[in-house]
C-alpha cells in the first residue's frame, strides 16, 4: 500500500469543510457526486489521484452520463467545479458545447 492517498480520500480530505457549511440537502448531493467522478477516474481512467485529473478525465466522465437530463449534468458540472476550485485546478470543461448562458454566470 502506497502512503499517497488515493482520489476518494482526497476528495473526502478537500471536501470536508465544504459539506458541513450550507445546505445539508445541497452539499451532500454534490458530495455525492464528486465522488461519483472520483470513482470514475479511478476505476475507468485510473487516475491514481487529483493532480492527474485533467480536462480528458471531465470529457470522458460527460459522455458517460449524457443519459441522465441536462439539469442532472448541470448539477454534476456545479460539483466537479466545486471540486477543482477545492483543489485549486483550472476550471473543468463545460458538459454542453458551445455557449451556454446557465452556466457562465
Amino acid at each position: 500500500m502506497s502512503s499517497k492517498p488515493d482520489i476518494l480520500q482526497e476528495i473526502k480530505n478537500l471536501t470536508r469543510d465544504y459539506v458541513r457549511k450550507g445546505g445539508k440537502k445541497n452539499r451532500r448531493q454534490q458530495h455525492k457526486r464528486m465522488l461519483e467522478f472520483g470513482l470514475f477516474c479511478r476505476d475507468n481512467l485510473q487516475a491514481p489521484n487529483l493532480a492527474t485529473v485533467g480536462k480528458r478525465h471531465v470529457v470522458r466522465y460527460y459522455k458517460s452520463i449524457e443519459n441522465l437530463s441536462d439539469a442532472t449534468r448541470l448539477s454534476h458540472y456545479y460539483a466537479i467545479k466545486t471540486l477543482f476550485l477545492l483543489a485549486g485546478k483550472a476550471m473543468p470543461v463545460k458538459p454542453f458545447p458551445g455557449p451556454n448562458p446557465e452556466i457562465d454566470s
